[in-house]
């Protein structure tokens, strides 16, 4: 498991914990409460509405996912400069839901420090993706993104995605990636595996040993440049 630290805040104060993450599912403690989830505004835990603010299913039950709330954390983050890589520290500032403040909601901000110019960039809207392709546009032409967004093997779902996570990895289904080349062939490899664990969610800030970019000719399910 991976560990990020985290800032958290919302109206009743501010928190210095960290995330645990494998890739698929965060997690983190608040306030002697443990919440989980694939994504910053999906993370759901017991409720107490003493101590935090919710979003809860209909009908409720003994679990909501927290809201009304800001993470500020620092993940890592490979870049690629000139055949070579190197591990930068990719700073993130995230509104879940309502400020108290009156800042927009569920806003994202990255903010990247290149030698001594700091990169920022950002998405109103909330979405990592939106964020870390403006982030890759803003680099210098010979610096690439190494993670999960930017991989060959990783698509959405072509119904659309949320804040963070939502990614699917075909790291195991590489022998079917030259079949796809429109939504229609993506989906008839999505039906076909839809029972098993071949295809699972990742989160597009990870990085595993079977990345690869995307190649000239790859179809990719996804707004990142070359796909």
């Amino acid at each position: 498991m991976l560990q990020y630290p985290v800032t958290y805040q919302d109206q009743h104060g501010m928190i210095n914990t960290h995330f645990l993450s494998d890739g698929s599912t965060l997690q983190i403690k608040l306030r002697g409460l443990t919440f989980q989830g694939t994504s910053f505004d999906a993370l759901e835990g017991p409720v107490n509405e003493q101590l935090f603010n919710y979003d809860h299913f209909n009908p409720p039950v003994s679990t909501a996912l927290l809201t009304d709330c800001r993470f500020e954390l620092s993940l890592p983050i490979q870049l690629l400069h000139r055949q070579e890589q190197r591990e930068q520290t990719l700073l993130a500032k995230i509104q879940v839901g309502k400020s108290w403040e009156g800042e927009a909601v569920s806003a994202i901000i990255l903010q990247l420090q290149l030698d001594e110019q700091l990169i920022t960039a950002k998405d109103q809207d909330g979405f990592f993706e939106t964020a870390l392709i403006h982030l890759q546009q803003k680099l210098p032409d010979d610096i690439s993104l190494n993670c999960c967004l930017s991989c060959r093997h990783s698509h959405y779902f072509p119904g659309g995605n949320g804040m963070f996570g939502d990614l699917i990895c075909f790291r195991n289904a590489q022998n079917e990636l030259a079949s796809i080349h429109d939504k229609s062939s993506l989906l008839e490899v999505l039906e076909k595996h839809q029972k098993t664990a071949t295809l699972f969610e990742v989160q597009e800030t990870f990085l595993c040993a079977s990345f690869q970019n995307i190649r000239p000719g790859d179809w990719c399910y996804k707004g990142w440049p070359g796909a």
